[in-house]
């Protein structure tokens, strides 16, 4: 074979071969930005799911279970959704905690009669409830600092790129400081009403002579003692 034959197969060759590799880079730059742009997707959506103002947790848990992209943002994507499951537990411990169904039977006349005058179950629950909310809600808090954030990510074996990718929109994009006062405040409410309650069951047990229960509503036996009670009653809601 001449030399200049093999020449020509030897560039020819060549050829291909970059025009292949040419082609696999093309390609996988256009996967990466398709598989970035799906999950930029995926997560503002997540979002939006759970800051509605009715979460429906149903919902948020079944997208939290799927999964949309591959390669190395699927790394991030289970990173994220990781963080976000495990925060959105604790939040929903703390709304099953805010809303017992117990809570709104404490101050009636059907407690006051069953557990007075020394309310001691209703004592117990209390105590119970308002540490099981303060932990959760301590518990929660860590969940919206940023190291905490991060310590998904830092599992997965990413490059920087990823990982800052990661930070934008799990981090910088999102408004903590407004949800840590949200939560605060909620459980605020709450533990006011449980240590006004307190107060209530204090006052009636040092007057246990002083009231009884008829026909459903409490009788004192002064108007000072009215006084009094109503007074508790109005420091159990919080300024909001």
């Amino acid at each position: 074979m001449k030399k200049s034959k093999i020449i020509t197969i030897i560039l020819i060759v060549a050829f291909v071969i970059i025009a292949a590799v040419g082609v696999i880079t093309i390609k996988n730059e256009n996967d990466l930005k398709e598989q970035k742009e799906n999950l930029v997707v995926e997560l503002q959506a997540l979002d939006e799911l759970m800051n509605s103002e009715n979460i429906e947790f149903d919902k948020v848990k079944e997208k939290l279970n799927t999964t949309v992209t591959e390669g190395e943002y699927a790394k991030v994507e289970k990173a994220a959704k990781a963080y976000y499951k495990d925060s959105l537990e604790s939040f929903e411990k703390i709304m099953n905690l805010i809303e017992d169904e117990k809570i709104p039977t404490l101050l009636t006349a059907d407690v006051y009669k069953k557990d007075g005058p020394k309310f001691k179950e209703s004592r117990k629950y209390i105590s119970n409830l308002k540490s099981s909310l303060i932990a959760e809600k301590d518990r929660f808090l860590e969940f919206l600092k940023e190291e905490k954030i991060m310590s998904y990510i830092e599992k997965e074996n990413v490059s920087e790129e990823y990982k800052e990718f990661y930070k934008q929109y799990l981090v910088s994009g999102l408004n903590y400081e407004e949800e840590k006062k949200d939560i605060e405040k909620a459980v605020g409410i709450i533990t006011t009403l449980l240590d006004g309650t307190v107060d209530i069951y204090d006052f009636l047990e040092e007057n246990k002579k002083e009231w009884k229960i008829d026909g459903g509503q409490i009788l004192f036996s002064s108007n000072k003692l009215v006084t009094k009670y109503n007074e508790l009653l109005t420091n159990c809601i919080p300024n909001v």
